[in-house]
């Protein structure tokens, strides 16, 4: 509200609207707890269909709609975590209404952090062209078999301690 000079309550905000439910997903990450007995992203959403069938039934939350999100990491749990609902054919406890994912992995590690590195690295040379002197810097993703990666900063590294 305008004006005012202390924290008030906010009667239009989404809280009041919709629950949300937070969940660190699988067994083994963050702050979660336990062994892990997964080996891939079926069983993950087998695994988390069983936990949400139990959740929704302590809690009374039977056909109401779920929208599934999440960020990073989610790109590769989120899809498999969506066709176990969709799968389980069954709107009592698993409704799904929609899926958001934010800033997604997708593919593999060369996809998530090698291939960033080219373009960055000819932005920078740009500007620091004395910082970057072997040719070999911005040519490729691979280069005779080493990633870019080494490629580029084992030189950079030799480089900047020869400044230092």
């Amino acid at each position: 509200m305008p004006g005012t000079f202390r924290p008030v309550q906010n009667p239009y905000t989404w809280v009041n609207l919709t629950n949300m439910l937070w969940v660190e997903q699988p067994v083994g990450v963050g702050f979660t707890q336990g062994t892990p007995d997964i080996t891939d992203e079926v069983g993950l959403g087998k695994e988390f269909a069983g936990f949400y069938k139990n959740f929704v039934t302590a809690f009374g939350l039977q056909k109401r709609k779920v929208y599934l999100t999440g960020e990073s990491y989610a790109g590769y749990y989120i899809p498999y975590i969506a066709d176990t609902f969709i799968n389980l054919k069954d709107k009592i406890y698993y409704n799904l209404a929609g899926v958001a994912i934010n800033d997604p992995i997708l593919g593999d590690g060369t996809l998530q952090q090698e291939v960033p590195v080219v373009p960055y690295l000819d932005y920078v040379s740009r500007f620091s062209g004395s910082i970057f002197p072997d040719s070999r810097v911005t040519h490729g993703i691979r280069v005779s078999g080493v990633s870019i990666l080494q490629t580029c900063f084992i030189p950079l590294e030799s480089i900047l301690r020869e400044q230092s």
